[in-house]
């Protein structure tokens, strides 16, 4: 092209915008700048972030290490509430990822990152945001996150505390997977679903509780929970997906709740499910399914393959049809007439009745042992635990 045609263009260019309104020049300038990464030092630390759409909050891309070369770790990072003059709402992609050694994905200052507080403003976790960060050992999420991304903790071996803000509303697909020691977990108030595999392969777990605003629960979701003994699940849990509770080896009860609509198979391999002899066939399972004792219900559910032949027991309020209803005292008042027409036996001198008098009294005891403290592991009030305990043959 001839110089003085390519000049003749350029200045055309420049009094199209000219002609154009001050908005829309502002408007490209704030959108290039939006998409634009820059990198910014707060406190110890750097961060690579863009600013998001409105031009006042931003979302962190990045942590690329200490301001102090010398310093060589381990970090204890406290995202900072402002980059600059905009807010931080979004942990973005990958943000304090890492991976292997020889993937490019490898970043050597996100392998020392041992605690990490993320700040009130936060209210997006990113997918895979701080995926494979094997030095984490404490993460704090207060109270303003809303959700947690898909795979964003995963194969954070060293995380054993976990304290989530009340506001989260979603944990993402195997968002917590491979945490290999992350034990004690409380699931807040707010969650309503708890995604794919959130938890799977977590060995060190032995205690988890789901408060009832949780509605449904993952497949896998606490897939390989070796240690897994006390589970407690929210009241408003409708579907639990396809073996959810694979491989839990000493989950030997769980209480589900009464409204529960879809039950995946979810038994394979733990004591609560159903067990098989040397020639393939079942045979009863040495644990027991607590569910609302309405058998009918139970053969509409999707999984009742899995929840046949189970010791159907009861909740707090348990119903036999739509209109609702508590059977609990019903039930105390037919064990305890039992007990009493065994407790006669003490006035026989000799016979069968006073070996059977016996028995049926350590049972009661024994049950009455198991129920406060299987009752008390999974959160059931006081109250509640008195309502079940029969009387004792003294």
């Amino acid at each position: 092209m001839r110089p003085k045609r390519l000049i003749s263009l350029l200045v055309a260019v420049c009094m199209m915008i000219t002609m154009l309104p001050l908005s829309a020049v502002t408007a490209f300038a704030a959108d290039t700048a939006s998409s634009t990464e820059q990198e910014i030092s707060v406190g110890d630390y750097k961060y690579a972030y863009t600013v998001n759409a409105g031009g006042s909050t931003a979302t962190i891309t990045e942590f690329r290490g200490p301001v102090d070369p010398k310093n060589t770790g381990p970090y204890d990072i406290d995202i900072p509430e402002k980059l600059g003059n905009y807010t931080v709402t979004v942990l973005g992609e990958d943000s304090f990822s890492t991976d292997d050694f020889d993937s490019p994905l490898y970043d050597i200052h996100h392998t020392k990152i041992q605690s990490v507080t993320i700040p009130q403003c936060v209210t997006s976790i990113g997918e895979a945001a701080f995926a494979q960060c094997r030095a984490l050992q404490s993460l704090t999420i207060d109270d303003a996150a809303i959700s947690i991304g898909d795979w964003a903790f995963d194969e954070c071996l060293k995380l054993t505390t976990l304290s989530l803000g009340k506001k989260i509303t979603t944990i993402g697909d195997y968002a917590f997977d491979d945490c290999r020691i992350l034990n004690n977990v409380t699931i807040p108030q707010s969650v309503t679903s708890i995604g794919k595999q959130a938890f799977g392969r977590c060995y060190g777990m032995d205690s988890f509780t789901i408060e009832d605003a949780a509605t449904s629960i993952g497949e896998y979701a606490f897939w390989d929970c070796q240690k897994l003994e006390t589970l407690s699940l929210g009241k408003n849990i409708t579907t639990i997906g396809d073996d959810a509770f694979r491989s839990c080896y000493k989950l030997e009860t769980i209480m589900l709740p009464a409204g529960l609509t879809s039950f995946g198979n979810c038994l394979i391999g733990c004591p609560a499910g159903r067990k098989w002899d040397y020639h393939g066939n079942p045979i009863n399972p040495i644990g027991a399914i607590y569910y609302n004792n309405d058998w009918d219900h139970a053969k509409e559910l999707p999984g009742y393959n899995v929840l046949k032949n189970r010791n159907f027991l009861y909740l707090c309020k348990v119903t036999f049809d739509a209109k609702g209803g508590s059977l609990t005292a019903f039930e105390k008042a037919c064990d305890d007439a039992v007990l009493r027409a065994a407790g006669a036996a003490r006035r026989v001198p000799f016979g069968v009745e006073v070996a059977l008098g016996y028995l049926a009294a350590k049972e009661a005891e024994w049950t009455a042992v198991r129920t406060v403290l299987s009752g008390r592991m999974a959160g059931v009030p006081a109250e509640a635990l008195r309502e079940r305990l029969r009387e004792q043959y003294v």
